[in-house]
């Protein structure tokens, strides 16, 4: 494994507990919030003791390089107070703004418990990222790249969400939507969520059957989580305000918040005991579809463009055949004609004659040009309907792998933000250029919505007519 993907922690534990969508485990806990204290993880199922891998995803800002800072302390056994903020590989942690990912680049972690379990946790840059959708695809590209090179097999895929906030947002259904479709059906049993600066459900006005329905078996977990309000702690009692009976309240804060984390990561880790590790191939193989499919609809779009200009041409020829037809209409009698001067009747008006020979000439010249014309015109739009064919089943077979289900209502989410996104920037003053930049961006992504509508369709037909 290459040095710059990953760090490795070398030893010799708030995640509140919700418990889960579908049932714990029967009979008494594996592990226990005295083990985690200690840095040790119990195994039961896992008896060759393999690395767990978790893959840690979501959208910016959520917490999800925190909550790898709380894992990576309790494997070392520190005591909350004590917890290590520094912990993480900083050149991959940037400086950026509010709204944009904190991670640079999908960044494999290699932790180790006190008793010797490996735990391998992939950081991953959040999604809808103020920089804007191309920067969500490096990073997707990031995610993948990173699975395909050092992860062969997960555990887990982990999506953290910010408690605090509807997921109902434009924001957290699109993250959603796009991360479930970086996922295969295989995975559906091994991934969870996580909730993240919230202590436990109530108020939740939501349910995974519609905001989610291919999570609704999945874990749910919720993070009030230690390492920030230590944090906190660390700060105020540097403070000469502040007196001894305040720094106590805020100890046993703390101290509840960790024992409560450390009571569900026990959960976690008695969980991850039960699952078995997956390959990663189907991920990378989902991607790969997807950017064909990404190509594919771009192909088309092309073809279509062409296709309209052809039929522009042929509009603007047909208009000159009909003028060409008027004009040897207009001179059809020109061996037949009265001499203005003498009033004598001629055989031949050269004049006229020059100008119906001229129309004439025009005339089948244009004709036989609209006759190639249209021939490219019809083996354009044959190459649009196959390339439709192929993207349908493309599609298919991309819908049929992948936990989002429907690449055309993810690709609507993406739109819906895209125009959140650009009604902001029209109220925040942004200048002209960027706003028909971004405008333009997004009139394109509905013209690859409406292809694969066309496409699915296509699909549709195919399969009634079956």
């Amino acid at each position: 494994m290459s040095e710059l993907a990953s760090t490795k922690f070398d030893t010799t534990s708030t995640l509140g507990a919700v418990g889960a969508n579908s049932e714990d485990p029967i009979g008494e806990p594996l592990n226990t919030v005295e083990d985690l204290r200690k840095g040790q993880i119990k195994t039961k199922k896992n008896k060759a003791k393999s690395p767990y891998t978790i893959l840690l995803v979501g959208q910016t800002g959520v917490g999800k390089s925190t909550v790898l800072q709380f894992i990576a302390n309790v494997l070392l056994g520190n005591p909350v107070f004590s917890y290590d903020l520094t912990i993480l590989d900083r050149g991959n942690e940037g400086n950026g703004s509010r709204g944009t990912s904190q991670t640079n680049a999908a960044y494999l972690y290699q932790l180790e418990s006190k008793n010797g379990i490996k735990v391998n946790i992939l950081d991953t840059p959040g999604l809808a990222d103020a920089c804007g959708l191309q920067r969500d695809d490096t990073h997707k590209k990031s995610i993948v790249t990173q699975i395909q090179q050092n992860v062969p097999f997960v555990n887990t895929v982990l999506i953290v969400a910010n408690g605090t906030i509807s997921p109902n947002t434009v924001d957290a259904d699109y993250t959603l939507n796009s991360l479930l479709a970086l996922f295969p059906k295989t995975l559906a049993r091994n991934v969870a969520l996580l909730f993240t600066n919230v202590a436990g459900p109530f108020g939740w006005d939501f349910s995974l059957d519609t905001w989610a329905p291919a999570l609704k078996n999945s874990p749910l977990y919720v993070l009030d989580n230690p390492v920030a309000l230590q944090d906190k702690y660390g700060k105020l009692k540097m403070r000469p305000d502040i007196t001894s009976n305040t720094l106590n309240e805020m100890e046993e804060v703390v101290q509840a918040s960790e024992q409560k984390a450390l009571g569900v990561l026990a959960k976690i880790f008695d969980w991850l005991d039960e699952l078995a590790p997956e390959p990663t191939s189907d991920i990378v193989n989902l991607f790969d579809k997807s950017q064909n499919i990404e190509r594919q609809i771009s192909d088309i779009l092309v073809e279509i463009e062409r296709a309209g200009m052809k039929m522009i041409e042929i509009d603007r020829i047909m208009r000159a055949i009909k003028f060409n037809t008027a004009e040897m209409n207009n001179y059809a009698n020109y061996e037949f004609t009265v001499d203005t001067v003498t009033g004598k009747q001629v055989m031949v008006h050269e004049e006229m004659k020059k100008r119906w020979q001229d129309a004439k000439d025009g005339k089948e010249r244009d004709e036989a040009t609209l006759k190639r014309m249209n021939s490219t015109r019809e083996q354009l739009e044959q190459s649009i309907e196959q390339q439709t064919g192929d993207l349908a089943e493309l599609a298919d077979s991309w819908e049929n792998l992948s936990l989002s289900g429907s690449l055309s209502a993810q690709m609507e989410k993406a739109i819906k933000l895209v125009e959140r996104q650009l009604k902001c920037m029209q109220e925040g003053g942004v200048s002209k250029e960027m706003l028909n930049k971004v405008d333009a961006s997004l009139q394109e992504m509905k013209k690859k919505l409406d292809v694969l509508r066309k496409a699915n369709n296509k699909s549709m037909k195919s399969y009634r007519s079956i």
